[in-house]
């Protein structure tokens, strides 16, 4: 029997992490102490592996917690190609973002210039291949993971006010 603190250290997890995966209902201890603390046989350490191998392979919590109750029928083929077909789709839009990172540096006197356009910048974007929801969804990472960045970016655009403030809260969501 392990505490939750060893099942932790062991697996490189924090014990929040385990925590959740018991509220989620992935993981239950064994049982407890009388001082109350959750003890681990090997059948749930065993279980935790499983878990630890799924969420390295990216899998969603709820499709773990489909897996673990329904053994590896059918639904673990298509759970996992289903995984396969997003990291697809994620590689193609790292390979867009590739493609457009390329064309900027082939544009980067203009852009060093200053003299870029909002147009301009579309057809970039559009010359790079990128679709108008692979333009939205680049707008919105770029929201959320750098907000001041892109402000600063549409006012060097020399976008109205008004219109960078209708910008960032449409991809704020």
């Amino acid at each position: 029997m392990q505490t939750i603190s060893q099942l932790a250290k062991r697996y490189q997890i924090s014990r929040t992490a385990l925590l959740y995966y018991e509220v989620m209902g992935l993981l239950k201890a064994s049982r407890r102490t009388l001082s109350g603390y959750r003890l681990y046989d090997a059948v749930r350490e065993k279980r935790l592996e499983a878990i630890c191998l799924y969420r390295k392979a990216g899998l969603p919590l709820k499709d773990i917690r489909t897996l673990l109750e329904k053994g590896r029928g059918g639904s673990f083929a298509r759970i996992l190609e289903k995984r396969l077909s997003k990291i697809n789709d994620e590689i193609g839009e790292l390979k867009n973002q590739q493609r457009m990172i390329l064309e900027l540096l082939k544009n980067r006197r203009t852009l060093k210039m200053g003299k870029i356009n909002k147009e301009q910048w579309i057809r970039i974007f559009r010359e790079t291949g990128l679709s108008d929801k692979q333009m939205e969804n680049w707008h919105r990472i770029f929201e959320k993971n750098a907000p001041e960045g892109h402000q600063e970016f549409l006012e060097f655009l020399n976008i109205p006010k008004e219109e960078i403030k209708a910008i960032r809260a449409q991809f704020s969501r």
